[in-house]
């Protein structure tokens, strides 16, 4: 008699748990043995005698799967070789930092140690690969029915894993009457098989594995420290990377900092699909990203603002040797249909320059910069990664990560972690502005929340500066080896001039236009203009589905007009024609808008480009123009 086992409705790991309680020893042959398998089924072989026979061998990759090769594909290995690189593998399973994470895996390895020890539990491995596969359950006197059926065989397909167990492609079958013959062939695979941890070698198990593997150890504080500085700042690649000087025959230098920066890049871009490349101005960050550029050897997309937009294209892209397409940052659409249309939506590697320009999530550049950055390699490229709200570093970091499954392990939600942040943000911004809170818990908190941006980016981005560079002897020494010196930058130095007559004139004019009373001077109406809507639910409406809040406009704007405030002092202190010509610029544009409330009786709020003027729309006046205006 005979019974299919499919794991369609019934698991193999259910089958086995029912016949274990009436066996009292158990005989497995298998390809692969993995301690899921054991996992499967350690809570009913406590009082029973297991050898395990393992036709084959199983390692750890560096991506934590297991996978699997011939141990004796090599002729020449000797039996002790193949002992020990089967104790290798327990060691390197049983060390995974997760291994012990469940109460229900501490419990099995429990077992397996306990019945190790008392020698009930005996593993070894045939002498020549073999992926067959039998389950021989040796019944108790009182079910093997007066020895007429002394024991149960399955044999099929699945292995003693997980997968094996509980796959849903596996088929097995359970067979009562070849029980003696599975026992046979088991009995003679076992008598010239090699030993891996039996009665007569668990010393030795237990000073090559147990004695390796860090469960219910305590280490010295110090080793600790040296596995935390190894963990986060050592730098491991497999693969052989070219660095500048290489790669431009000469043209750049190889800078310690550099190469650092660049074999860095790449291990984080492999492990979170991205990198921030934050080194400070005129640290090269540019040569870094075109060395990243060159290893991956991918296709590439930059986009650069207009001003590095030559530099990209006719430079770094030439001299570095890499496939790329250069766009302006207001030509994103245009790389999207470079992508679908050209390069067909293969992978590529994605480069922005100056990528804290892209940190409001709400923008319609961003959404196509992010589409763009989906299902490809990211390298963000600023100096600036904390000089924005914790928004805005969560819309940065979105370009590569998912936050529902974020990659970066000091936060264990990224989302919920950084709207924690944002809702911290806010209520500091409010009582600072409405001077409710103390100086220094003020500064107390802002310094708080900065730490923690830094603590959840630290994974994923580069960050050094020029003192850096000084303070770290090997990047110090190298430089100077090479020939090159950072300039350094002093604190300024106040000097006073004597305006004579003008001193009066000099302080009343920058009264008229800074005053220390914000809603005083210069306010800047013109370039705030959605501060003052009489209709907010009218206007709430009509931005709806635009990617934009109330909220976000009246702070853009009101930013802009503190800015253009900023800028009017600064040209009032670089020359009277400086000045002057700003002015003359900045009442046109205010004429403009007057014209408009007195032509058209409404006042534009235009978020991009330049203003259309209201006689060419009262020439063409219709319904749709109109609205067109009613849209602003």
């Amino acid at each position: 008699m005979a019974k299919l086992i499919t794991n369609q409705t019934e698991f193999l790991s259910e089958i086995l748990n029912k016949i274990l309680p009436s066996s009292q020893n158990l005989l497995f042959l298998v390809g692969y043995f993995y301690f899921s398998g054991f996992e499967e089924i350690y809570q009913q072989i406590g009082d029973k005698n297991l050898k395990i026979l393992v036709g084959l061998n199983i390692e750890k990759d560096l991506s934590n799967n297991i996978k699997e090769y011939y141990v004796l594909q090599e002729l020449d290995q000797s039996r002790l070789d193949v002992r020990k690189n089967y104790y290798k593998s327990f060691v390197d399973i049983f060390n995974d930092t997760d291994f012990f994470d469940s109460a229900k895996r501490i419990e099995a390895f429990e077992i397996f140690l306990k019945k190790i020890n008392d020698g009930t539990l005996e593993i070894k491995k045939t002498a020549h690969p073999n992926h067959s596969k039998l389950y021989l359950f040796e019944h108790k006197d009182e079910y093997s029915q007066m020895g007429l059926q002394p024991g149960t065989m399955i044999t099929g397909s699945s292995n003693l894993t997980l997968s094996g167990l509980k796959g849903q492609h596996e088929i097995n079958v359970i067979l009562y009457d070849e029980y003696e013959k599975g026992k046979k062939i088991f009995d003679e695979l076992w008598s010239t098989a090699i030993d891996i941890v039996t009665k007569d070698n668990i010393l030795n198990f237990t000073e090559e594995v147990i004695e390796n593997i860090w469960y219910e150890k305590l280490y010295k504080p110090y080793l600790f420290y040296v596995r935390v500085l190894t963990e986060y700042f050592s730098i491991e690649t497999e693969q052989e990377i070219k660095f500048p000087s290489q790669i431009t025959k000469g043209k750049f230098f190889n800078l310690k900092y550099q190469l650092d920066a660049i074999k860095k890049a790449l291990m984080i871009i492999d492990e979170h699909n991205g990198v921030l490349i934050s080194d400070v101005v005129g640290l090269g960050k540019s040569i870094i990203a075109s060395a990243i550029a060159y290893n991956m050897r991918k296709k590439v997309i930059i986009i650069a603002p207009p001003h590095l937009h030559d530099q990209w294209d006719k430079e770094y892209r030439t001299i570095f040797d890499f496939n790329a397409v250069v766009f302006g940052t207001g030509s994103i659409h245009k790389a999207l249909d470079h992508l679908h249309n050209v390069w067909n939506d293969e992978e590529i590697l994605i480069i922005v320059d100056e990528a804290h320009k892209f940190r409001n999530e709400d923008t319609d550049d961003y959404l196509k910069l992010h589409q763009l950055c989906q299902g490809n390699k990211v390298v963000l490229l600023t100096a600036t990664p904390f000089n924005n709200r914790p928004q805005d570093v969560f819309s940065m970091i979105s370009l590569f990560q998912i936050p529902s499954r974020s990659t970066i392990r000091t936060v264990d939600n990224l989302s919920y972690k950084f709207r924690e942040m944002v809702k911290e943000y806010k209520d500091i911004n409010k009582k600072r502005r409405d001077k409710t809170i103390d100086e220094k818990i003020l500064k107390k908190r802002v310094d708080n929340l900065a730490k923690r941006i830094r603590f959840i980016m630290e994974p994923i981005i580069i960050r050094r500066s020029r003192i850096d560079l000084d303070k770290i002897d090997v990047y110090r020494k190298d430089m100077k080896k090479q020939g090159f010196k950072y300039i350094f930058a002093e604190s300024p130095i106040l000097k006073e001039y004597y305006l004579g007559d003008l001193a009066t004139l000099y302080k009343s004019t920058l009264e008229l236009i800074a005053t220390e009373e914000e809603d005083k001077g210069f306010i800047g109406a013109r370039y705030k203009p959605a501060n003052y809507i009489i209709d907010l639910d009218k206007f709430k409406k009509s931005i709806t589905n635009k990617h934009a809040d109330v909220e976000s406009i009246g702070v853009a704007q009101r930013n802009l007009a503190k800015f253009m405030r900023r800028l009017l002092v600064g040209r009032f202190e670089s020359s009277v024609n400086a000045f002057k010509k700003t002015l003359e610029s900045m009442i046109k544009s205010m004429e403009s808008i007057k014209s408009f409330h007195n032509k058209l009786n409404r006042v534009p709020i235009y978020k991009k480009g330049k203003l259309p003027s209201p006689n060419e729309i009262l020439d063409d006046i219709n319904d749709d123009a109109i609205s067109s205006i009613e849209d602003y």
